[in-house]
């Protein structure tokens, strides 16, 4: 073929060319593409060979997209009597896969105090190779490792300025098809006299995908904070928990918090701590340095209910330990990106939290209750939430 797909099928075919009334002798043909061996060499049969694999990264990369070769060498089985020839070669053009984009980060992010009028806002993605994509009609059944892509956030008010870029990690490590990325942006704007600025976020797909469509875009806020703080304490029961150190099934979660403003209100202060048990081992994520609280109090009377809620998200940086034994922790990860969002009906049975912990490579730690895109806030089993 002339052009294909990262990760598409190829069928490499080559003829061994003798002179006029000789049979070509035995011995095999490896076929590379751009230096990269693709698949083992071939035994000749029938004065060729072919071989039929995936098109998928090899040790020294492939060019993506752009033109690349595929050589063929024969190398005769009695090198005594036989001498390969030059080796044949094609041209074709290697383009990107496929990938969806879902944006998970913030959208609503508070500047750092009262005084200050610039956010780093967290940003997050779930990045999907085609494949993983039900019903798509760009679908197809040869699925890529979706870490040889690359995300960028970029700001579509500003003719797309690049607010922050990061790797792809997984979200099951027996999964190559579905990935989260995160990352910090850069600072971003609260307007002094209305409070606060609104930003349309976008996602760009790069490296061995592409995606580059305004259909993914989402509009954060970003505000000056006024008085606020919440704290909540409790626990849920897992049934859908995910990532690389998940809540089992049937197994508690549990939870603490207080996040708030100083009393000058120019600093942001609190910490979380959570519990999590899977096969066995205990896990404890813990965060105390928050980079953002923004909280929707409502104001009807009585406040909040069932049917008038206040909502809360903050982000921060966490620590992760197995503390299976207590006298022992073992640390996992110290630089992992938070973000926890939360719903306070005012009744402790309805109340909802969502947690989330990505990894310094971008690869999903821990969601509290995973839909397959993205987490879902997910009612206590005990506990209370408490938003002001």
């Amino acid at each position: 073929p002339t052009s294909l797909q990262y990760s598409d099928l190829l069928t490499a075919s080559a003829t061994i060319v003798t002179p006029t009334g000789t049979a070509a002798p035995a011995g095999s043909v490896q076929f590379q593409i751009d230096g990269d061996n693709f698949g083992p060499a071939e035994p000749v049969s029938s004065s060729g060979a072919s071989f039929t694999g995936q098109i998928l990264k090899g040790p020294n990369g492939l060019t993506v997209p752009g033109t690349n070769t595929l050589k063929a060498t024969f190398t005769p089985a009695d090198p005594t009597h036989y001498s390969a020839s030059t080796p044949g070669s094609a041209g074709f053009t290697l383009s990107q896969e496929d990938a969806r984009a879902y944006y998970t980060g913030a959208l609503l992010a508070s500047t750092g105090s009262i005084n200050n009028t610039t956010a780093n806002v967290t940003l997050a993605a779930t990045i999907k190779d085609i494949t993983a994509v039900t019903g798509d009609p760009a679908s197809d059944q040869y699925p890529g490792d979706i870490r040889n892509a690359i995300v960028t956030f970029v700001n579509r008010d500003a003719s797309g300025a690049v607010l922050c870029s990061a790797p792809i990690g997984l979200v099951s490590l027996s999964d190559s098809t579905v990935g989260t990325a995160t990352c910090t942006s850069t600072p971003l704007l609260a307007n002094t006299t209305a409070g606060g600025s609104q930003y349309t976020i976008g996602i760009v797909v790069s490296g061995y995908y592409t995606r580059n469509l305004q259909t993914d875009d989402q509009v954060i806020n970003v505000y000056i904070p006024q008085s606020n703080f919440i704290t909540g304490g409790g626990y849920l029961n897992n049934t859908s928990s995910a990532g690389q150190y998940p809540g089992a099934i049937g197994q508690r979660t549990n939870f603490g918090f207080n996040v708030k403003y100083n009393k000058s209100g120019t600093n942001l202060q609190g910490n979380i701590n959570v519990i999590v048990r899977n096969n066995g081992r205990v896990y404890q994520i813990k965060g105390n340095s928050m980079t953002s609280l923004a909280t929707l109090v409502c104001t009807a009377n009585p406040c909040p209910t069932t049917t008038s809620a206040s909502t809360a998200t903050f982000n921060g940086k966490a620590s992760i330990q197995d503390i299976t034994d207590p006298l022992n922790p073992i640390s996992i990860d110290g630089g992992a990106t938070l973000q926890v969002t939360m719903t306070d009906f005012g009744s402790p049975t309805s109340d909802k939290i969502g947690i989330t912990v990505w990894n310094k490579s971008g690869g999903l730690w821990f969601a509290s209750n995973w839909d397959g895109t993205r987490t879902v806030e997910q009612t206590l089993a005990g506990g209370n939430l408490s938003v002001h």
